[in-house]
């Protein structure tokens, strides 16, 4: 049973439910703070107060990856709530005296003793994917065919996120002076990470997270799950204040386009990056309310907080209202700059995006509630979060593929044609990009995952894409611009 199954149960009463939860994830909840925290007691009240954070804030998690990266999350803000109350508590000792160095085992392997009370730190700091890769594979011990069920890839696809992710961790651990190569840093980490927790601790975590607020098993911990709650808090209020100074510049300039004849058939969209050698200092930040948009056919399905929610407007300005400006006039990449460029596309239309914004949504549950997101940060960091997942159904472009020499040739709408481009990226460069990465085995990753080598190559995988192709039946070169599906049929 999934982690979501498992907290659906909870919400319908199953406190047996919520103890599987906490059976499932104690573990590594509490390795994190046992490598924040040299007290072994007081890692067991950071314990307690995560899943007593789980059970009051119950967010209806779309995927067990987004939960685990909440859990993360909140395991670490309240171990650093413990660390600085201990620090305060003890006054005249040093925060190095404190903590960290008896919270690894001396027999552990020197590199690891390095970089253990770095690790989630340095994990928090990975982009979230890679976060979720690594949680996943690691903290929650799972095969790379879990893992690729969990984020809705292949397992093959599943292992090179992975691979990708430890690299990157890898680099931010020898920049702090923790020099490990990728293979023992993934040694460590599928041996260390997880501590067996305290005999009864299941038990005392799942009575104290489920215990009525102001109960003697909950004030054990009460101090840290308020820090930690004002610390997770804190953190989005900082990062809404930072937006909305960068913000004021954006919307005086976008009041001037608003205002301002422009020419027919000028491009409404301004390039996402000024050329290098003229970037201004000043240029207006790109903002979104969200930190994840994938596509449902025309629909958005859109992430905020970790959940996944169909979106029906923002600020009361209906979406479909938004597509149809875009589109009369001219915007053919209108969903891409909808994902990225949102501040731009509702300036245009005369509304000037706050610091929060409200968002009418439908939960993607079996209830499939409407209800309204208020006051949603419309924040630089969802957008330097935000990436375009594909629909949970896209699998490939083509019925099928074979090859002339290194030329692909594809079925669609059974045709053969003679590939081209996809979404304007020339075939022989995606050609050349999969021998260069993938060796020998490159047709057959082209065949079977065109997603991973697009997206390595930079390009965000959509519900749909434009090919160019050329017809095989003619001595005449036809360029045919098409709009073809990714479909599981494919």
């Amino acid at each position: 049973m999934t982690d979501v199954e498992l907290l659906n149960q909870h919400r319908r009463g199953s406190d047996a439910a919520f103890a599987d939860l906490v059976r499932r994830h104690l573990g590594w909840v509490y390795g994190v703070a046992r490598r924040r925290l040299r007290d072994a007691h007081l890692a067991e009240d950071v314990a307690q107060a995560v899943f007593v954070l789980l059970h009051r804030k119950a967010p209806q998690f779309a995927a067990d990856s987004a939960m685990i990266t909440w859990l993360h999350r909140a395991a670490w803000y309240a171990s650093e709530t413990a660390a600085r109350s201990e620090r305060r508590r003890r006054g005249r000792e040093t925060e190095a005296a404190m903590l960290q160095q008896n919270s690894v085992d001396s027999s552990d392997p020197a590199d690891w003793q390095q970089l253990a009370p770095l690790l989630d730190q340095l994990i928090g700091k990975l982009p979230r994917a890679d976060r979720e890769a690594i949680l996943l594979r690691y903290y929650r011990d799972l095969s790379f065919a879990e893992v690729a069920a969990q984020i809705g890839t292949t397992p093959e696809a599943a292992r090179k996120r992975v691979d990708r992710a430890i690299e990157k961790l890898r680099r931010l651990a020898v920049d702090q002076g923790a020099a490990l190569s990728v293979a023992s840093l993934s040694a460590h980490l599928l041996n260390y990470v997880r501590i067996p927790p305290p005999p009864g601790l299941v038990a005392t975590a799942t009575v104290t997270a489920t215990a009525p607020a102001g109960s003697a098993m909950a004030a054990s911990c009460a101090n840290i799950v308020k820090g930690a709650t004002m610390m997770m808090s804190s953190t989005k209020l900082t990062i809404a204040a930072s937006a909305a100074i960068l913000l004021i510049g954006s919307t005086v300039l976008g009041a001037i386009w608003a205002f301002s004849p422009a020419p027919a058939k000028v491009p409404l969209f301004i390039p996402s990056q000024p050329p290098a050698q003229h970037e201004a200092k000043d240029a207006p930040k790109r903002l979104a309310p969200f930190s994840g948009i994938r596509w449902h056919k025309d629909l958005p399905e859109v992430q905020v907080d970790g959940v996944w929610y169909k979106l029906i407007a923002l600020n009361d300005l209906p979406v479909a209202q938004i597509f149809a400006y875009q589109k009369t006039s001219g915007d053919n990449d209108w969903q891409k700059h909808f994902g990225e460029d949102l501040v731009d596309v509702l300036t245009h239309m005369g509304h000037q995006p706050s610091d929060t914004m409200n968002l009418q949504v439908i939960t993607l549950d079996a209830n499939k509630t409407t209800s309204t997101l208020k006051d949603v940060p419309n924040t630089e960091e969802n957008r330097q979060l935000l990436m375009v997942w594909p629909a949970p159904d896209q699998k490939s472009l083509f019925v099928a593929v074979r090859w002339h020499e290194d030329v692909a040739q594809v079925v669609i709408n059974g045709t053969w044609y003679d590939l081209v481009s996809i979404d304007h990226e020339p075939a022989a460069k995606i050609v050349d990009f999969a021998k260069a990465n993938f060796g020998p085995n490159w047709k057959k990753q082209f065949e079977e995952d065109l997603m991973e080598i697009l997206t390595r190559m930079g390009h965000r995988p959509n519900y749909v894409a434009n090919l160019e192709l050329h017809t095989l039946d003619s001595d005449e070169l036809v360029t045919l611009t098409i709009c073809v599906p990714t479909t599981a049929p494919n």
